[in-house]
């Protein structure tokens, strides 16, 4: 899902840039954190273009190949 303060970009995308040092690249939090902060990323991009068909604990089902938004 592309928002209007970076767009073009993904949740994910959004995520790993905020993740790390614009001035030199380092990363600013744990890699475990930002690993877990990924993965939900994934998810919640997956869930707000529709493509979520089924979620619990164990399995997440997804529809379609391509993303409606982009």
């Amino acid at each position: 899902m592309i928002t209007d303060e970076a767009p073009g970009l993904t949740l994910p995308e959004e995520l790993l840039l905020l993740a790390h040092d614009p001035a030199d690249g380092t990363r600013l939090c744990p890699i475990r954190d930002l690993r877990h902060g990924l993965a939900g990323a994934v998810l919640a991009e997956l869930e707000l273009c529709g493509l979520v068909v089924e979620l619990s604990l164990i399995h997440i089902e997804t529809g379609g190949a391509t993303p409606p938004c982009g």
